[in-house]
């Protein structure tokens, strides 16, 4: 079940403001929020919370502040979550319990755990925008051990798997809440082991890491055929690119499924077409087969008819289901 909730300060006044996001910091993330000079007519934010069956994420969009979790709030947390955060706008200041500092900037990731001290603040004069991914710490067997051992850190923006990490963080931030709790679990065991390579923590099988690695990538791949369907010239060549790997990686991502690319293209564009057919019943056949990417009408007939079993017009004729 999904439990989402909006937090504004948005026509509050200035006593009205500071206290909302003093209690939505301690609420949330058991945080002593303090202005650091900023005045308090200043003080804004933007919260949006949804929790998932498993696991929960906020996106954060404030003013200037510092934030601190002390070791007398930090020993008197309940819960065993792990928070993973990604810092999509403004820099920010990190020192965690051990008195280890940090500046992140835009793309970094961030890992602690729930019941771990730190301070932390936004450049200033800069809003500060982050994603905090609240996950079960029992979920992350593989990078838990290191998370815990080191207090809050940033993953290391060199790190080889680095940039795939941004990437896959960025997408669960979306999709997470709204997966249900077998997808969860398997999108979350692909985290875990992507934040234990790129920390070099406790390593998972390289069996295992190959494995989410190639699903990460085809998920990737495929987000990036749907967002570009329409367009004729999508090919291999430029979905590999935009993935980062080369072509015939590309085509192994997809062999590992049991199809090709091409045929993963090809369905698609059908299901798209069908939609359109279905749901657009004023547009000729013609202008939703080129406005689905094919780049002919021979084509689209073709393809249509081996993904459906039957004609688009025939198609249109069948009442949707």
């Amino acid at each position: 079940m999904l439990t989402e909730a909006h937090i504004s300060t948005d026509n509050l006044r200035a006593d009205k403001r500071l206290a909302l996001v003093r209690d939505t910091a301690f609420n949330l993330f058991n945080l002593e929020v303090k202005l650091g000079g900023t005045e308090a007519a200043d003080v804004a934010a933007d919260i949006r919370v949804a929790r998932g069956p498993v696991a929960g994420v906020v996106d954060v969009h404030t003013s200037w502040s510092v934030v601190e979790r002390t070791r007398a709030r930090a020993s008197a947390a309940g819960g065993d979550n792990f928070l993973v955060y990604l810092i999509k706008q403004g820099g920010s200041w990190f020192q965690n319990g051990s008195g280890e500092e940090f500046v992140t900037s835009a793309g970094a990731v961030v890992v602690g755990s729930q019941d771990a001290a730190y301070k932390a603040a936004a450049a200033p004069g800069r809003d500060w925008r982050f994603n905090v991914l609240s996950v079960p710490g029992h979920l992350l067997s593989f990078a838990g051990e290191r998370i815990r051992q080191g207090g809050f850190q940033m993953v290391p923006p060199q790190a080889p798997l680095s940039q795939l990490l941004t990437s896959y963080v960025a997408s669960l931030c979306v999709e997470l809440p709204r997966l249900d709790v077998e997808a969860t679990a398997a999108a979350l065991r692909a985290l875990d082991q992507l934040l234990a390579s790129s920390m070099n923590g406790k390593r998972p099988p390289a069996e295992q890491l190959a494995h989410a690695l190639s699903d990460e990538r085809r998920r990737a791949a495929l987000h990036y055929i749907q967002a570009n369907l329409e367009s004729a010239a999508l090919s291999p060549a430029g979905i590999a690119h935009s993935v980062g790997i080369s072509p015939r990686q590309l085509h192994r991502l997809f062999e590992e499924v049991g199809h090709s690319v091409g045929v993963e293209i090809r369905r698609l564009r059908v299901e798209r077409a069908q939609h359109l057919i279905h749901g657009s019943p004023e547009r000729t056949i013609t202008d939703i087969a080129f406005a689905c990417g094919f780049d002919s009408l021979a084509t689209f007939y073709r393809a249509f008819k081996a993904e459906a079993g039957m004609t688009a017009s025939e198609f249109r004729t069948v009442s949707p289901r």
